[in-house]
This record gives C-alpha cells, sequence and structure tokens, in this order.
C-alpha cells in the first residue's frame, strides 16, 4: 500500500513535468490527494478511500456526482460500486428533495463511455425505479459500442410505455455509426418519422452516412429544404465543400440564408464557389454576419468581391468580439460609421484597447454616465482609463454594487482613492454587503486594510443569505466574536437551515452555541419523513456527541 502510493506519486510528478513542458495546467499532488473525483478519474482507488474516510463530518456528507461519474470514465466498476455504497444512493433516492435524476446522468456517462458493464449493474441494482432511458439511449452511439447500444435499446422499449425512435436515429447520424443505422431501420422500419438523419449527418461531415441514405433510403431526402445545405455550410469537417456542391446539384435549395450561415461559420470557400457558381442574389446580411462573429478573412473577401456592403453601424456590433484588426479595417474601408455604442460597449466589457483606439481615431464617444455600467461589470483598467482620462467619477454607489457583485480589485482601487473624507462611505454595511454576497476575499481584505468590521447581526445575516458550506460563515464564527446570535434567533434558523437542507452550516451553528440533547430531539423530530437526509445526520451526529 506505501510502496503504491509512493509509485502512483512519483509517476503524477513525472506526467505533471511533462504537462508543464506543453504549458497546460496541472494540478498539484497535494491538492490531488484532497480531489475525491481526480482520484476516481485517474484509478487511484485506495487513495479514494483515504480520502473519503478522512472527511469532515458536514463535507462527508455532502453528495458528489463526480467520483461516480470519474470511476465510469476510467472504467473501475469495483469503484464504482464502492462509490454507490459509500454515498448511500438507495437511501437518498427514498428522500423525496434528492433529485431523481442521479441514476439517469449515471446511466447517460455510462453509455457516453462504451461501460456495458456499468449500465447492467445500475439496472441490475435499481430494478425498482422506474427509469428513463431516453438520454442515455440517444448518447450511445458516440461511443460506438454496438452491444451497448443493442442492451439500452431494450430497456428502452420495456420502460417506456410510448417509445419514439426519431432522435435516436439522429444520434446514429450524427456520429457516423453506419452499422447501426443499419439495424435500426431492420428492427425499427418507421422509428425514423420525424427525424433529421440527412441533417445531422451533412453538419458533422459523414458523407459514408448521407451516401447510403441517398442509395438506400432517398424517400426521405427533401431537397425543396434549405436545411441541408445549410448544414453543410455550418460543418467544420474536411469535404465540407464537396459535399455542398453534390448537395446543391441532387436540387437541394439554396437561399441567402445558405450564404449566412456559411459566412457565421467562416467557410469561405463555399461562398466563393456560390458567388462563381450560381446566380443567387446576396445581400448586405452576410457581411454584417461575418463581422458581428469575427470571420476577417470572410468580410474581407465580400468587401473586395461583391457589392452589397454592410450595415452603417456596424462598428458597434464588431466591438463585442473585440477584434480590432476587423474594426480598423472597417473605419478605413467602409463610408459608414459607428455610433456611441460602440465604444460604450468595449468600455463595459473591458475591451480598453479597442476603446482607447475609438476615442483617439473616431469622434462618436461614449454615453455620459458610462462609469456606472462598467462599474456593474468590474471592468477596473476601464475605470481607471475613464478616470484619468475623462470627467467621469466613481461614487459611493460604485463601492456598494462593486461589494455586492464581488468586485475585489474594484474594492482595493476605491480604497486607494478613499481618502480621509471618505469619499466612498466605506462603512460596517460594506462587510455586511461581502458577508451577504458570501465573498470571503472581500471580508477578509476588508478585515485586515479597514477598521469599520461588520454588524453585530452579520453570522445571523451569513446564515440565511450565505449557500450551504460557505466559507464565510466557518470564519466569521472564528474571526468575529463581537458578531453573536441572540438566543431568540437559534430555533428559527436551526429550523431555516433544516428546510433548506444546509446541513454545514447547520454543522457550524451547532458546533457554536450551546444547545441541549433534548433540543437536539426535538429539532430532529421537527424534520418530516423523507426529507433532509443531510441534516438529519447531522442533528444525529451531534446528538451522539452529547450522549
Amino acid at each position: 500500500m506505501v510502496f503504491e502510493m509512493v509509485l502512483q506519486n512519483i509517476i503524477f510528478q513525472y506526467v505533471n513535468l511533462i504537462s508543464r513542458s506543453f504549458k497546460r495546467s496541472y494540478l498539484k499532488w497535494q491538492k490531488v490527494v484532497q480531489t475525491p473525483h481526480t482520484l476516481a478519474s485517474y484509478g487511484y482507488f485506495q487513495l479514494l478511500k483515504v480520502c473519503l474516510d478522512n472527511m469532515k463530518i458536514e463535507d462527508s456528507l455532502c453528495f458528489n456526482l463526480k467520483p461516480l461519474e470519474g470511476a465510469i470514465s476510467c472504467g473501475n466498476l469495483e469503484m464504482f460500486e464502492y462509490l454507490l455504497d459509500h454515498y448511500r444512493v438507495e437511501q437518498r433516492l427514498s428522500i423525496i428533495n434528492i433529485s431523481k435524476t442521479i441514476l439517469f446522468d449515471l446511466l447517460a456517462h455510462a453509455a457516453k463511455y462504451g461501460r456495458i458493464d456499468i449500465a447492467m449493474l445500475l439496472f441490475k441494482r435499481f430494478s425498482e425505479h422506474r427509469w428513463i432511458v431516453r438520454g442515455a439511449l440517444i448518447k450511445a452511439p458516440k461511443s460506438g459500442d454496438f452491444k451497448l447500444f443493442k442492451f439500452l435499446l431494450e430497456q428502452y422499449d420495456r420502460h417506456e410505455k410510448a417509445p419514439a425512435y426519431a432522435k435516436v436515429f439522429d444520434s446514429v447520424a450524427k456520429y457516423g455509426r453506419l452499422e447501426m443505422l443499419e439495424w435500426l431501420f431492420s428492427q425499427y422500419p418507421d422509428g425514423h418519422n420525424g427525424s433529421n438523419m440527412f441533417v445531422y449527418a451533412i453538419e458533422n461531415g459523414h458523407t459514408h452516412i448521407v451516401e447510403y441514405l441517398l442509395e438506400n433510403h432517398r424517400y426521405l431526402f427533401q431537397p425543396k429544404k434549405e436545411h441541408y445545405l445549410k448544414a453543410a455550410a455550418s460543418s467544420k469537417s474536411i469535404g465540407a465543400l464537396d459535399l455542398f456542391i453534390r448537395l446543391y446539384r441532387l436540387g437541394c435549395q439554396c437561399s441567402i440564408n445558405v450564404i449566412d450561415t456559411a459566412a457565421a461559420s467562416g467557410n469561405l470557400e463555399i461562398i466563393k464557389w456560390i458567388h462563381s457558381n450560381t446566380t443567387i442574389p446576396f445581400h448586405r446580411s452576410t457581411m454584417n454576419t461575418a463581422g458581428r462573429l469575427s470571420q476577417f478573412e470572410v468580410l474581407k473577401w465580400l468587401h473586395e468581391n461583391r457589392t452589397e456592403g454592410c450595415s452603417e453601424n456596424l462598428i458597434d456590433l464588431v466591438v463585442i468580439k473585440n477584434d480590432l484588426q476587423l474594426i480598423k479595417y472597417l473605419h478605413h474601408n467602409r463610408s459608414g460609421s459607428c455610433t456611441v455604442k460602440a465604444m460604450n460597449r468595449s468600455l463595459k466589457l473591458g475591451h480598453l484597447q479597442t476603446a482607447i483606439w475609438l476615442y483617439e481615431n473616431r469622434t462618436e464617444r461614449f454615453t455620459p454616465g458610462i462609469i456606472k455600467k462598467v462599474v456593474l461589470n468590474g471592468e477596473l483598467n476601464s475605470i481607471r482609463w475613464l478616470e484619468e482620462n475623462t470627467e467621469e467619477r466613481c461614487t459611493d454607489y460604485s463601492l456598494e454594487v462593486s461589494v455586492k457583485l464581488g468586485f475585489l480589485d474594484v474594492v482595493k482601487y476605491l480604497h486607494e482613492r478613499n481618502g480621509s473624507n471618505n469619499r466612498y462611505s466605506f462603512s460596517t454595511k460594506t462587510m455586511d454587503l461581502a458577508i451577504r454576497g458570501d465573498y470571503l476575499n472581500i471580508v477578509e481584505w476588508l478585515n485586515e486594510n479597514r477598521t469599520e468590521c461588520c454588524s453585530e447581526t452579520a453570522i445571523t445575516d451569513a446564515l440565511q443569505y450565505c449557500l450551504d458550506g460557505s466559507a464565510v460563515i466557518r470564519w466569521l464564527f472564528v474571526n468575529q466574536t463581537k458578531s453573536t446570535i441572540p438566543s431568540t434567533d437559534v430555533e428559527k434558523l436551526v429550523k431555516f437551515l433544516i428546510t433548506l437542507n444546509r446541513h454545514r452550516n447547520l454543522h457550524w451553528l451547532l458546533e457554536n452555541i450551546d444547545v441541549s440533547v433534548e433540543q437536539l430531539i426535538q429539532y430532529q423530530n421537527s424534520i418530516g419523513k423523507g426529507t433532509s437526509f443531510e441534516s438529519n445526520e447531522i442533528i444525529k451526529y451531534h446528538i451522539a456527541k452529547k450522549i
């Protein structure tokens, strides 16, 4: 066991070294051994057991789907069964407020990774469960596992009162599974009704599926609809142009919608082919689409080879993608202009280089008061530039909004400029807002750099407003002894946390107040049958501690 852990650590260090050399993201080993879903995903079964056993009571009760999905993706059936037992899935499924999609999500994950053993285990272990198989069945073709695909179809037919197969046909076409498609037609000859197999096959570049359908099921081909050529125009696959030409020559309808779709996807070769080989009229919407989606080469070619042009204020849309090269091209080559929307959007989105270029090269400027909207997006660089180069100024509203939305860098900036007259009105309300917003980084920074602290009701507020497991609540119990919970509020808070099943917050509350066994039993009895599984376990834990 010890040797295995050492060996795994050494292997992990070498993998990290390789990842760093390719500038990929990586985790430190100390972090890995504390992260159940990472351990499960890489098959560290023994380390996973140690990790789960060492968890605190409030964390160990939390159901986590990711480790189960990790066990599926790494292909470890034993680990998967262990996790089902660890998370007491059967017991959780009997609880009213537990999501009934847990098993459906696991089955879909098994289908995606071609794990028929796990799919069979789920149906056997949860045989009384009311299964919805459709989602998993539609994902199954991705794995290419024909045996799993057939198994899930059997389960679908068994559990579904009115099975429909159109989406199954579509999925098989989407992933290019010819053998599955042939089998589907043989087993469900009318199951394709309502399907869009041609579209899915075309979009994903599966020419062999298109040819099979044309040869064997030509009656499904509907050339009068333009969605076939739109699918080809949007395809990123190799051979998209050849497939587009083949479909066009088969009589598929082509229109400006198809051309715009090609522009949106950057399929310039298709646009060139339509231009040279058809008389289909273009429209300025094509250049608008290319500009809006930052397809520079398409826009440039359209400008040089077509006469339709674009909308007068296209730059207003182009700034959203922050493509300064394209903005400059439009500025120098198109007679149209932009409006104040262009600079407004650049500033709000933090595209400062673009905003400065517009400010220096155009005359439209921005809307007065724009700094309020920039603050709402927390774009510090834009805020700083506006204050240094224009008459726009932050106010106490800027501080309030920045704290409410969690923009610590903006809070720091305002603190630096606050001055002795408290220009932005820092107060106990400032930390209270950060507490209610569950922003531990702001709370800690204010505690270290300001003197106002928080109000006496901060912990009570945090228990009401913060999410379960909030680090802010834990921090308050440790660091803010002046903030207390009135005895009259304790019972209300406990019942409130039980009702919402915020069991981790409940645990920290019970750890820090004096409550009798009798009172705990009363709380336990107040929990409705089949609800608040984790909260019930927490109260059991605290009763056991006191007995």
